[in-house]
């Protein structure tokens, strides 16, 4: 049996909101935390009886709670910043929050797109995390912007937010670079990328594939030659059951 529990942190300001939800079952001995994508948020009344993602870790031979969350700005509180400093902070609060006052061991984290940027960044914080699955992802937002054609819609949104932020005297590309520093993320490090991708270039994963294993962080790509950036439900399950096995193996 599946249990929910939603849960919520607010920004100390009052304008913004991550929300999540809880599912649990009693098999589990750990939890991943699951972040949604920049294609919307997650359903949360739904999420741990009907999503995919629900599906793969709650059923695995090795059972996970799942902690999922929505970013600010999807449907809720403050606008996307799309993983920026505002969006970090929230979900790190979030995460500490929900697993001191469940007592869980969180243990992976999964991310897809503008969303890899968020669990990198909080991986950093939580020392329980052992490995992340991370789809598609944005690893160095200089090289982002510069590689990603004019036309690209995700490119056209971050651009209006990373103006703002700069401004604001805020360094935009520092934050939303994990490549630029990878100290203190999971020693495993499971990635995956489409070569037909047009939104974000595969060879993001790449470099950040490479930069992992010149550090020494255990690190497996999976690249595919005909898949773009909009996965579809079944395939995007087998690819993350498929790392998430190997990550347990591992163990």
């Amino acid at each position: 049996q599946i249990k929910e529990s939603f849960e919520s942190t607010a920004t100390k300001d009052g304008k913004g909101k991550t929300e999540a939800v809880l599912c649990s079952v009693e098999k589990a001995e750990a939890t991943v935390v699951v972040i949604n994508t920049d294609e919307g948020p997650f359903p949360l009344q739904d999420f741990c009886r009907s999503h995919w993602l629900a599906t793969v870790f709650l059923g695995s031979a090795k059972p996970y709670n799942v902690l999922a969350i929505n970013r600010q700005g999807y449907e809720n509180d403050g606008t996307p910043d799309f993983s920026g400093p505002v969006t970090v902070k929230g979900i790190k609060e979030l995460i500490k929050n929900v697993s001191d006052k469940y007592k869980l061991q969180i243990k992976g984290i999964w991310a897809f797109g503008s969303g890899t940027i968020a669990a990198s960044f909080a991986a950093k914080d939580f020392k329980s995390i052992e490995w992340m699955i991370l789809g598609s992802g944005i690893y160095d937002a200089e090289e982002f912007f510069t590689a990603a054609d004019d036309g690209n819609p995700l490119k056209a949104e971050m651009s209006k937010v990373t103006a703002k932020e700069k401004a604001a005297g805020i360094k935009s590309y520092e934050a939303r670079s994990i490549s630029w520093d990878t100290s203190d993320l999971p020693a495993k490090v499971y990635l995956y990328h489409g070569k037909a991708d047009s939104t974000i270039p595969w060879l993001q994963t790449k470099s950040f594939q490479d930069t992992l294993a010149a550090e020494g962080n255990t690190v497996k790509a999976l690249f595919e030659e005909e898949l773009n950036h909009s996965i579809p439900n079944n395939k995007h399950g087998l690819i993350v059951k498929a790392l998430l096995t190997e990550a347990d193996s591992k163990n």
